[in-house]
């Protein structure tokens, strides 16, 4: 049972460590991508190098090899559900409540 604990233990750890690298690359490195939701003019910020390493539909460029127009990109997804989306992909978790309402949102589309 010690080794279960232990493990878990540096799971956590290792998670803990994640979550504070996520919050400083975030505040040290500036974005060089911003995302348009299809619903908001305002574009959402982002780093072409977690979106190229977490996800393989956002970090295609387009066909030309840019990334949209000075490095804006239109996403047919509304911003309720980037931003979840573009949590997940930068902290590799999402806090149970957010992960329930981003449920619900789907199902509710669904329907």
């Amino acid at each position: 049972m010690g080794e279960y604990m232990k493990r878990q233990e540096d799971l956590e750890d290792m998670k803990t460590a994640f979550i504070g690298y996520d919050a400083s690359f975030r505040e040290q490195t500036p974005p060089d991508i911003q995302l348009k939701p299809l619903d908001d003019e305002t574009p959402m910020p982002a780093h072409k190098g977690i979106l190229a390493t977490r996800s393989k539909i956002l970090g295609m460029p387009n066909l030309d090899g840019s990334y949209g127009c000075g490095g804006i990109v239109k996403l047919p997804e509304s911003r309720e559900e980037l931003e979840p989306l573009l949590e997940f992909l930068y902290v590799g978790s999402l806090p149970e409540e957010k992960m329930q309402k981003h449920i619900q949102t789907k199902i509710g589309e669904s329907k």
